[in-house]
């Protein structure tokens, strides 16, 4: 994929995946390996966790082991994607504005 593409899409998340991005922002999200398996834990699902770890908005801190209990930590990009509102809720406000101010544009030529 041409990077120059990759930059123009906007990232959307799902409201469980910002919710997941702010539990991590609070320090509430935790990667535990073993030798045999990584798990992904706090306050959210692991579908959204695994997600955002998956899209590198989430990772391991840069002082972790390669074994045990570590806080996650979000990425440059996952701070970006925190400011950003979750799919539905940004655009339905809007949409909703706009429906209120034509309705009173229609009613004040009326």
């Amino acid at each position: 994929m041409d990077r120059e593409l990759e930059v123009d899409v906007p990232l959307r998340l799902t409201v469980a995946q910002h919710r997941a991005l702010q539990a991590t922002a609070r320090g509430e999200v935790y990667r535990t390996h073993t030798s045999i398996t990584y798990t992904l834990t706090g306050p959210c699902g692991s579908i959204s966790l695994w997600a955002l770890a998956r899209a590198d908005l989430i990772a391991d801190p840069s002082e972790a082991r390669e074994y045990g209990r570590h806080r996650m930590v979000l990425t440059a990009k996952g701070r970006d994607a925190l400011a950003l509102p979750p799919v539905g809720q940004g655009s339905a406000a809007r949409e909703i504005v706009a429906r209120r101010a034509d309705k009173d544009d229609k009613a004040a030529r009326e």
